[in-house]
């Protein structure tokens, strides 16, 4: 079975990432290997209370993959790509409020586009 291979563009916002992986697991109705890769910036935070925030939220999610990048020389995310799987980049702002059936990714061809957020 394919995995999909999820990665979150995260700056300063550590609890919509947290929203966001939280929404995208309620919302699946299909089991599918999921893979979360964070690439945070953590070079420019503002205050304190942002890197004390930051550094919990990468205690408490430590079971997924954290890769420190500095967004004001953006990383070319395709670099992270897993080949031969499925490859989904996200904004932390993203949620999901709908559920959707992740199988239809089997059913995907090359040009073919699917909609997570028409459910």
């Amino acid at each position: 079975m394919k995995t999909l291979n999820i990665f979150i563009l995260s700056k300063n916002r550590e609890c919509q990432a947290k929203a966001l992986i939280d929404s995208l697991q309620k919302h699946l109705q299909n089991t599918i290997n999921l893979k979360f890769t964070i690439l945070y910036d953590e070079t420019h935070k503002d205050t304190q209370y942002h890197v004390i925030a930051y550094r919990k939220f990468l205690r408490d999610y430590n079971h997924l993959n954290f890769i420190s990048v500095d967004y004001d020389n953006p990383p070319n995310i395709e670099d992270y790509f897993v080949s031969d799987e499925y490859n989904l980049v996200l904004p932390d702002t993203t949620i999901f409020t709908l559920d959707f059936d992740i199988s239809y990714l089997f059913s995907i061809t090359e040009y073919d586009i699917l909609d997570l957020f028409k459910g």
